[in-house]
């Protein structure tokens, strides 16, 4: 028994360590959102223009089996001329290779190497957006949650105003007037409280769809390690590290080497075919020639365009430069975008930096007015109106610590988006990575095997 009430105290001892962390949120969140899925089903899709591409250096075989039956009959007249019934089996086997495409192969298989490595860029960019609208999701419970208790704090402070006035005005030392003043500020403040709470609600049922569990005793998160120490480091990092920035990047490879695949099109295509076929007969007729065979056939066949397809041809090396040159402007407007986002981010940071500061010292200077005002209040020097009017004020002053906060830790994980920081390794979950470098060698090996 002594034992069973000591195993009782140490698990209420310690009941806080099932309190649940940013960091297994993320875990939980990676595990489970179903955008994540998508995001890799599309990838998946996406790299699997390097088996089409690789495609063209591979033979094209195919087999071709016919069984005919033949049946001939004349009028009963010239029934003892009928010809006996002929089976006639034939097989043939058809090997076909590429020799020389005019390049277009080697160009194709260029640019998807390069679309992988776009599509990895993409995945990391997507996978970073996602994990950081769960950590906003995270940082809105929290901020719900303590609105709501600080909500909640107000109203049992309203409701020992009323008490303290109703005794007052029993005593002969308040007026209805006054009364009626603690009320209404009690009724405001419960409003207020219902209007935080069904926001605090509001935000749990959302906590509970992005992770998938209970939000029990969440705290706000600590800032996270290795920030940016300045605005220029902050840019230069962006600028080379960001997921997006890097998939524009290799998309212009990628048309690029597209442009050759189409230039190649109109060079000479050299090509081999090998045919071997048999041919049985059943029975064997020698008068008509009806003898079984085996026939190989070797055929080196040159193509050169003069004018293809009516110059359609032409029409798609046009539209291949004009694709290089627009995913060239994409990437530049990329890059002026993150370092647009890099300057709004660290603006923002800095600035929920200051607002931490002056909101902590608000708070202390509205709770030292408050009490002040309700110690007035006691000696009559001040009415229940101040002592309403300074609660509001301290209530105002905790509702802005509570968003510089919030602020602070969402912008300072939106500097760990723009360097490419926030995907799941570098977070460190503990849940199996998702690997586009894996995925694209497993695509590589269902090239011989199907699908």
């Amino acid at each position: 028994m002594r034992k069973l009430i000591i195993f009782i105290f140490t698990l209420l001892l310690t009941g806080s360590t099932l309190a649940i962390d940013l960091q297994e949120a993320l875990t939980e969140g990676y595990k489970n959102n179903d955008d994540l899925k998508a995001i890799r089903v599309k990838f998946v899709n996406s790299i699997e223009q390097f088996p089409q591409a690789f495609s063209g250096f591979m033979p094209n075989a195919g087999l071709q089996i016919s069984r005919n039956n033949s049946k001939t009959k004349f009028s009963p007249k010239y029934a003892a001329l009928n010809p006996p019934e002929i089976d006639n089996n034939q097989g043939a086997l058809t090997i076909e290779q590429s020799l020389f495409s005019g390049g277009s192969g080697v160009a194709a298989l260029k640019a998807a190497q390069a679309a992988f490595k776009a599509a990895r860029g993409q995945y990391y960019a997507a996978e970073q957006k996602v994990l950081l609208d769960l950590i906003n999701a995270y940082l809105d419970h929290f901020e719900s949650k303590e609105k709501y208790d600080i909500s909640e704090s107000r109203v049992r402070t309203n409701v020992q105003q009323v008490n303290t006035v109703e005794e007052k005005l029993r005593l002969g030392e308040a007026t209805e007037i006054d009364i009626a003043t603690a009320r209404a500020g009690l009724a405001a403040a419960e409003t207020n409280k219902l209007t935080a709470y069904a926001d605090f609600q509001a935000k749990k049922a959302n906590f509970i769809r992005v992770f998938g569990i209970e939000p029990t005793d969440i705290a706000m998160p600590v800032l996270p390690q290795n920030l940016s120490s300045s605005l220029e480091e902050l840019t230069r990092r962006a600028v080379n590290l960001n997921p997006d920035i890097d998939s524009a990047r290799h998309n212009v490879t990628s048309a690029k080497a597209q442009e050759m695949v189409e230039k190649g099109k109109l060079l000479p295509q050299v090509k081999v075919q090998l045919q071997s076929g048999r041919t049985d007969y059943s029975p064997q007729d020698l008068d008509t020639q009806q003898i079984n065979s085996r026939s190989v056939t070797t055929t080196l066949s040159v193509n050169i365009p003069i004018y293809p397809n009516g110059g359609y041809q032409y029409s798609m090396i046009r539209s291949a430069k004009n694709q290089t040159r627009n995913n060239a402007i994409q990437l530049d407007n990329v890059k002026k975008q993150i370092q647009a986002n890099a300057i709004s981010v660290w603006e923002g940071f800095e600035a929920a930096k200051s607002r931490i500061i002056a909101s902590e010292q608000g708070v202390d200077a509205a709770q030292i007015s408050y009490d002040g005002t309700v110690q007035e209040e006691i000696v009559g020097s001040k009415t229940i109106l101040d002592v309403l009017s300074a609660e509001e004020k301290l209530f105002d002053a905790k509702i802005t610590r509570v968003d510089a906060y919030k602020a602070s830790i969402l912008t300072a994980y939106q500097m760990k988006l723009l360097t490419g920081e926030l995907t799941a390794q570098s977070l460190k979950l503990k849940v199996k990575y998702f690997s586009p470098e894996d995925e694209f060698k497993t695509i590589k090996k269902k090239m011989f095997i199907g699908f």
